[in-house]
């Protein structure tokens, strides 16, 4: 592709869509005009280069769960959990709300402590790929019993609070008789749980790869600050599921007062209606 440069004063600000069909065609040029700094000009240059900017990992017969990061699947899953807290408003009935309601700080909690968790893996091997990862079962058992926590709870196993969170909004869904809605939170459970037990089998069972950098955590003087929110994030979530019938019951109470707002409008504003 010739530099914008060479394409004349009429060229488009944007160059059309190709499709690309061979590595010795991966070359892109690219221009960005930054107000106050001028035009910034740059090339990504692929060919010949691919296998190092895919980090020299061999992807033959690799799936996708196998070359992923940790941290991208837990992204991931943020946008499959959203449809337990969506499901509540789709129903609209008070113990589909208190379900949403109850799942909202279930998820904030346990998927906090799973990006901590990804974080502190990273400070023992340097990377988030699972590839590269391993072992950490033997190296750092209390690291894999504080994953092993919050990703069952996100799976909803019993008796974590997950397992109340999404029982409640599938309960909802049963008496709603909302039958399609509560199968695929089913299958989206399922998938969860596989997920987790990926992401377990490959950081924390399996043998450390030889390519992967060597161990650093036990030597990491901030080790322990790094345990302490995790320590107490998986507390928590330990407090949900077994306190669970009072946070029911505080999740009932908020979708009381989310379906007749009433009694906030005239506390807060003085005004009855």
């Amino acid at each position: 592709m010739p530099k914008p440069s060479e394409q004349g004063e009429n060229a488009a600000p944007y160059s059309p869509t190709r499709q690309v069909t061979s590595l010795d065609d991966c070359y892109f040029y690219h221009t960005m005009d930054v107000p106050d700094h001028g035009t910034v000009e740059g090339e990504w240059d692929l060919r010949g280069d691919v296998a190092r900017y895919l980090g020299n990992y061999d992807l033959a017969g690799k799936r996708v769960l196998d070359v992923g990061a940790a941290s991208g699947i837990l992204s991931f899953h943020i946008v499959s959990q959203i449809g337990y807290m969506l499901v509540g408003l789709a129903l609209f009935t008070p113990l589909a709300i208190a379900g949403g309601v109850f799942y909202i700080f279930h998820h904030i909690i346990v998927k906090t402590n799973l990006f901590l968790i990804s974080g502190i893996m990273y400070r023992y091997h340097g990377s988030y790929e699972l590839a590269r990862l391993g072992g950490l079962y033997r190296s750092a058992p209390w690291l894999a019993l504080l994953f092993l926590i919050p990703a069952m709870s996100l799976a909803g196993l019993p008796p974590l609070s997950g397992f109340f969170a999404k029982y409640t909004v599938i309960k909802a869904g049963i008496e709603a008789q909302s039958w399609l809605m509560v199968a695929i939170a089913l299958i989206v459970g399922l998938l969860t749980l596989y997920s987790m037990v990926k992401i377990w089998a490959e950081a924390f069972w399996k043998p450390l790869p030889e390519e992967a950098k060597p161990l650093r955590g036990a030597e990491d003087p901030s080790r322990y600050v790094l345990y302490l929110p995790v320590l107490s994030l998986a507390s928590l979530t330990l407090l949900i599921g077994f306190g669970a019938e009072w946070f029911v019951q505080l999740a009932l109470d908020t979708a009381d007062q989310l379906l007749t707002p009433a009694g906030y409008i005239e506390a807060v504003l003085g005004v009855s209606r």
